[in-house]
Formats: C-alpha cells, structure tokens, sequence
C-alpha cells in the first residue's frame, strides 16, 4: 500500500509539471488566452493532485478548494493550500499579456480589441478570490487598455482629442462622454465614412460606455 501511495503522487507530480509546462507553452504561443491559462493551470494541478490522493478521495468542492480526505475512522477535511498558491501565481503570467494587441487587423468597432479578455481575466481573478492580491496588476493594465480605448474613441469624433490639456493623465468617464459627445465632430465623422449622424453617436455611446467600464478598475 505504501508503495502504492509513492507511485501515485510521483505520477500525480508529473503530470502536475507536464501540464504547467504544456499551459506555458500554450500562453508563449497565444494558442491560449490569459484566462483560459489560469483555468487550464488550475485544471492540470488538480487533476495532479488527485491522482497522487485518489485512493483516499470521498469527496471534492471546487468552491474553496478543499478535499475531505477518509482518515481511518473518521473524514478530516484538508484545504489545498499547494493548489491554492499555484493557482494564484498562475493569473502573474496572464495578467503579464493581458495588454498585449493580437496582432490581427481590427476592425473599426468601438471597443479596444483587449477590453474582452482584460474583463474575462479580471472576473476569473474575482471568483478565485484574489481581487485584492493582484489589485495594482489590474489598475495597472486597465490604464494602458483605457489609454488605447481613448484613442477608439477619437475615431468616432473629429473634435474629440484624447491628449487635450484640460484632461488628465485618464479623464473621468462624465469628461470624457461631454466631449465626445459634441455634434460638430461627431457629424464631420459621419461625412467621412458615410455614416449618419446617429450611427456615429451610438458608436460614440458603446465606446464611451466601454471606457467608464474600464476606468473603474483604474481607481
């Protein structure tokens, strides 16, 4: 049985590293994205850990991480600390790119092309329960993606300049909807793609929309 237990958990070990190294491998070539890395890591780590505990296993929770283990005569509950802190390094590396352009031509929507995945890595961040751990991280890459969602903006308003003096380094979503806002850009915009004015203003409203939604995580 002993034997049995150590065969187990170095099997459980390996594939544990085997599946980091297939996740990394994963994010270095985009295959992936951030948040599906964390999820993905997570899964390789705890399909690890099973198998290295899976003749003692009588039930498991996801919700808090903990296995009840069956201990001679009674169930102990073990919280998976290991488990844990590896799932909570693995959001370092995603969070790292979050940032980064695809690299694919976009097309001339109202959202920067990184608010979806920016939003899908901050809400897997929320549900583990690391909000404040990497708060910084995420104000951090919110204000590089609010910076570029600025300049969306811009495209649909010829008046409308993201680097003017009266705003801040990040203005407010109130300043920011004013001025993007004013009908003279907004129908020199409309001439020029041969759009109506009210196209260009619900453009301007979803862009704008997006920015207050990406500006709250800069606070």
């Amino acid at each position: 049985m002993k034997c049995k237990s150590v065969w187990l958990g170095c099997l459980g070990a390996i594939v544990a590293l085997l599946g980091l190294i297939h996740a990394n491998g994963l994010l270095a070539t985009k295959a992936v994205s951030g948040t599906d890395f964390v999820w993905l890591t997570a899964a390789y780590l705890a399909v690890g850990l099973l198998i290295a505990i899976l003749p003692k296993v009588t039930e498991l929770t996801f919700s808090n991480l903990t296995l009840k283990i069956a201990a001679a005569e009674q169930a102990a509950a073990i919280t998976l600390e290991q488990l844990n802190r590896a799932l909570e390094h693995s959001f370092a590396p995603a969070l790292a790119t979050v940032t980064d352009f695809s690299g694919v031509f976009s097309d001339l929507g109202p959202k920067d092309e990184r608010l979806a995945k920016f939003f899908a890595l901050a809400e897997a961040i929320e549900k583990a329960g690391f909000r404040g751990r990497y708060a910084a991280d995420l104000a951090e890459a919110a204000r590089k993606i609010a910076a570029g969602q600025l300049q969306v903006i811009a495209r649909f308003n010829d008046q409308f300049n993201p680097t003017r003096a009266d705003f801040d380094v990040l203005p407010t979503p109130e300043k920011v909807r004013v001025q993007a806002c004013l009908p003279e850009g907004i129908t020199q915009t409309a001439t020029r793609y041969q759009w109506s004015d009210h196209e260009t203003l619900t453009a301007v409203i979803d862009a704008v929309d997006a920015y207050q939604k990406i500006y709250e995580y800069t606070l």
